[in-house]
Parts: structure tokens; C-alpha cells; sequence
């Protein structure tokens, strides 16, 4: 009963978007198995691309803690007065065994000595994130990384132009 072209589009488009006019229907038993097909296939193309948005915004969603402690942490050092420059004097005041690097107790500490005003479970979760080679310390670059990445990358340019 469907008697052009176009009016064949029409049931496509109706039945894709699940509106279901009823102006144009199919009748012969080909014609539903068709027109079922059709509905089942366009669910799937439209919800692939959901899926996909879906993810990648949990994604951000559960990433963006991560982003806010690092801001609060920047916020704190700039408040206090300290730059990027000063970050190896703060490593120096809490490293107890003076080799370099913050132990998870040594960085907490310097967290409560900062007064950034977190939870010790998000003090944790800081040092998790900052320490990116997984050796369950910070070293400056680690740190510096995490919260200047622009002097970062200029101190990192400084020491790859210098070899």
C-alpha cells in the first residue's frame, strides 16, 4: 500500500524516529518483517552513537575531582605566596629523609601544613595521581608537573635544550 517512492522514504524516516504516523503502514507479512528490521537497525545506529557520548562524559565526569584537587592544591601554593620556583624548598621542608622525594606520610604532611583543606582519602588520592612513574614517591618534576605544567615544560625545554 505504499504506492511511490517517496511515500516509501516517508515510512522509513517515521518508523527510524519511532513517531508511527500511521498514514503509511505496511500489510503483507514481507512488508512488516521489513518495516521491523528497519525499526530494529535504526535503534541500534541511534543508540551506538549515545553509547559513545555516554562514556566519554562518565569519563570527564569522574575525572574532573581529579582537575579540582590539582586547582585547589595551585590555588593554596599561589595564595600562600609560593611559585613554582619555590616547590623544591616545600619538598626540603617536609622530606624527613632528605633524599629528594615525598613518601605518601611526607607529602600528607605537607598537605596539612598547607592547609589545603582536604580529606586525607583526597590527600591520597593527590598523591596517586601525582606520582605518574607508580615508585610510591614525588619527586619535584612529579609535582611540579601536576600542579605548573607550563614551568613544566619550560624547565623540562631548559634541561633537553642543555644536553
Amino acid at each position: 500500500n505504499i504506492p511511490t517512492m517517496h511515500h516509501s522514504l516517508w515510512l522509513a524516516i517515521v518508523t527510524m524516529t519511532t513517531v508511527g504516523y500511521g498514514d503509511y503502514y505496511p500489510k503483507s507479512l514481507l512488508g512488516y518483517i521489513v518495516a521491523s528490521i528497519l525499526t530494529f537497525v535504526s535503534v541500534l545506529f541511534l543508540a551506538l552513537p549515545v553509547g559513545i557520548i555516554g562514556n566519554e562524559f562518565t569519563a570527564c565526569w569522574q575525572s574532573r575531582h581529579q582537575v579540582l584537587l590539582k586547582t585547589r592544591v595551585r590555588k593554596c601554593l599561589l595564595k600562600w605566596g609560593y611559585t613554582a620556583k619555590d616547590l623544591q624548598l616545600l619538598i626540603q621542608y617536609v622530606d624527613v629523609d632528605e633524599d629528594g622525594f615525598l613518601t605518601l606520610s611526607e607529602f600528607l604532611e605537607l598537605i596539612q601544613q598547607m592547609r589545603v583543606g582536604i580529606s586525607l582519602e583526597h590527600a591520597v588520592d593527590l598523591f596517586i595521581l601525582f606520582d605518574t612513574d607508580q615508585n610510591g614517591q614525588i619527586d619535584h618534576g612529579e609535582f611540579l608537573r601536576q600542579i605548573f605544567p607550563e614551568e613544566y615544560v619550560q624547565e623540562t625545554s631548559r634541561h633537553t635544550i642543555q644536553n
